[in-house]
C-alpha cells in the first residue's frame, strides 16, 4: 500500500510538469517554424522583388514574384501563428521588404510587424 501512495504521489506531481513540457516544447517548435518562415519571406522577397508568405492550416509556403514556392514548411498541430496579434493568413513584401498588397493578399499590416506564435493560449514573440 504505501508503495501505491508513493507511485500516486509522484503522479500527481510528475504528469503536470510533463503535460506542460509537451506544450512549451510545441510552441518553441512553432516559433522556430515561424522564424524560418519569416527568414525565407524576407531572402524571396530580396531576390525576388517581392514575395507573398501564405498559410493554410499548418502548411505555410512562400512565394516570390518569381513564380513557384521558394519554401514550405509545417506548423505543430494546435499551433497558431500572429502578426500585431491578428492570425496570419497571408503577408506580402516587396523588395524592400516593404508590406505591399499582392493578387494573392490583400491584407497588409499597418504597423511594424510583430510577429508571434500561439499554442494552448501561450504565446511567444520573435524578437
Amino acid at each position: 500500500m504505501v508503495l501505491v501512495a508513493i507511485v500516486a504521489i509522484l503522479s500527481m506531481v510528475a504528469v503536470p510538469d510533463w503535460i506542460q513540457a509537451e506544450r512549451n516544447a510545441t510552441l518553441s517548435s512553432a516559433a522556430e517554424e515561424l522564424s524560418s518562415a519569416r527568414l525565407a519571406l524576407q531572402r524571396s522577397a530580396a531576390e525576388d522583388t517581392g514575395a507573398t508568405l501564405s498559410v493554410g492550416g499548418s502548411l505555410i509556403t512562400v512565394t516570390g514574384n518569381g513564380g513557384g514556392p521558394d519554401w514550405t514548411g509545417r506548423l505543430p498541430e494546435d499551433a497558431a501563428i500572429f502578426i500585431n496579434g491578428n492570425p496570419l493568413r497571408c503577408v506580402s513584401l516587396s523588395g524592400g521588404e516593404v508590406p505591399v498588397q499582392s493578387p494573392t493578399c490583400s491584407a497588409v499590416p499597418a504597423s511594424l510587424i510583430t510577429w508571434s506564435a500561439k499554442v494552448d493560449g501561450q504565446t511567444e514573440t520573435l524578437p
